[in-house]
């Protein structure tokens, strides 16, 4: 027997598997043995951006205006912090900092 929405999905979507979380930190500090570890989230990285991930922001950046922030989620002060963000981890000449 098969939900509403079921019916209603496509046919990959059905295939999909619901997360699974992973072990707590403290359970794999055990089973491993290693002491004060980090876990990182899946969507995570311990490595800076690439240098092509940086050059592609420096581009970006380069014709950007507060103006084009117009019409986003933010407020005009929460968007003048993101690019002053931006521009302190990228600098003038694109070099992480």
């Amino acid at each position: 027997m098969s939900t509403a929405w079921e019916r209603l999905a496509n046919e990959p979507i059905l295939d999909i598997h619901p997360y699974q979380r992973g072990k707590p930190v403290e359970e794999l500090e055990r089973e491993l043995g290693i002491p004060d570890a980090t876990k990182l989230a899946s969507n995570e990285n311990p490595f800076s951006p690439s240098a092509g991930v940086i050059e592609a922001l420096r581009k970006a950046l380069a014709g950007f205006s507060m103006a084009s922030f117009r019409n986003t989620v933010g407020t005009p002060e929460e968007n003048a912090r993101l690019v002053e963000a931006l521009w302190a981890v990228l600098g003038e000449d694109g070099a992480r900092r």
